[in-house]
């Protein structure tokens, strides 16, 4: 028996090559219902999935960014951060739009990892990128992009700080009870558990 709450709809179906281009890379937001999540969905390519090898989507990061109310979705594609704004109508949006900007220290570095939190304290959420260094073994970069009223800053909120281990597996919360969140960088040897500590300025080594 079909469920009253939902209808049939001719759907597509893609996988992580899109069309001719190799790990392009697709993000697929299915929006939630009071009936569960319905067949509903849009998606995102990568805006230079002509390239292939973008990787879009390997880390996601969902918050309010911009305090309007609406959660938005930030998505890597290999250097770059895409930021899907949220709105009342983005369930019947035709071709949503993205937002890309530059969002490891230098063009060529990988993201690795994305975190909202509320870094300095605002009252906005911030995009915390851990991101891996180009022809560097190990090392990676932690930055912080600002969230406010009109959106995330396509510049880092201070200097980015270094990860000893790439590959780390961060998390960010207040952990000090400060009114700043931290940021929690596992490695992946399972050593050592490092804080970044959050702060007006952005984050403290």
């Amino acid at each position: 028996m079909e469920d009253s709450c939902f209808q049939d709809r001719q759907g597509e179906f893609w996988a992580e090559d899109v069309r001719e281009h190799t790990d392009a890379g697709l993000v697929q937001v299915v929006f939630g219902s009071s009936c569960g999540l319905p067949e509903t969905a849009i998606g995102l390519h990568s805006p230079r999935q002509e390239r292939g090898d973008t990787g879009l989507g390997h880390a996601l990061a969902v918050g309010d960014l911009d305090g309007d109310g609406y959660a938005d979705v930030a998505i890597s594609a290999q250097d770059h951060v895409g930021i899907l704004s949220g709105r009342a109508d983005l369930s019947e949006a035709d071709d949503p739009s993205v937002s890309a900007f530059l969002a490891t220290p230098s063009p060529g570095d990988t993201v690795q990892a994305l975190e909202a939190a509320d870094i300095d304290g605002n009252g906005h959420l911030d995009l915390v990128v851990s991101s891996s260094r180009q022809g560097e073994d190990g090392a990676g970069d932690v930055s912080v992009f600002a969230g406010s009223a009109d959106g995330l800053a396509a510049r880092p909120l201070n200097e980015p700080l270094t990860l000893e281990d790439f590959t780390a597996v961060i998390a960010a919360g207040d952990v000090n009870a400060d009114g700043y969140a931290d940021v929690v960088a596992a490695p992946g040897n399972g050593h050592t558990i490092r804080i970044l500590a959050g702060s007006a300025q952005g984050l403290t080594s």
